[in-house]
């Protein structure tokens, strides 16, 4: 039996607030090495939505992952195609990506947001996997 995965991402300001109001609906992340959510999130996996340095304050769940390894022309492919959907219309936020390897887009769906709830969590990662769905479906190499 597959069981949706559970994610907890971290969001700054003004994304966080943008994602809460349906103005942004797809959620990006870059990196230089392949963590997660790369390769780690599938449709229907959800994402408990945590403010940075704050409580969790929203739920989303995924309704598609898409990966890519970049290169210039796929980054720009990817601010051509989803700019306006990632939120990211400035061109401060697509220079400091240009140095990235890899990208995860997230198509959110029904973002909700909740009661604020703490979480324990002291570390600077932005994305931590809680429930993973099957070990066999996780290839970081």
């Amino acid at each position: 039996m597959v069981t949706a995965g559970v994610h907890l991402a971290v969001f700054v300001e003004p994304f966080l607030t943008a994602v809460l109001e349906g103005r942004k609906t797809i959620e990006s992340r870059f990196g230089v090495h392949r963590r997660p959510p790369y390769l780690c999130i599938a449709p229907d996996d959800y994402i408990l939505i945590k403010r940075s340095g704050g409580p969790v304050v929203g739920l989303a769940l995924a309704k598609t992952a898409d990966f890519y390894q970049l290169s210039p022309s796929v980054l720009a492919d990817i601010r051509e195609r989803f700019a306006y959907q990632l939120y990211a219309l400035d061109e401060e936020f697509w220079e400091s990506r240009a140095s990235k390897q890899y990208a995860t887009l997230i198509e959110l769906e029904e973002p909700t947001e909740i009661k604020p709830m703490a979480f324990a969590k002291r570390d600077r990662q932005g994305w931590v996997i809680i429930d993973r769905r099957a070990e066999a479906q996780l290839d970081l190499r």
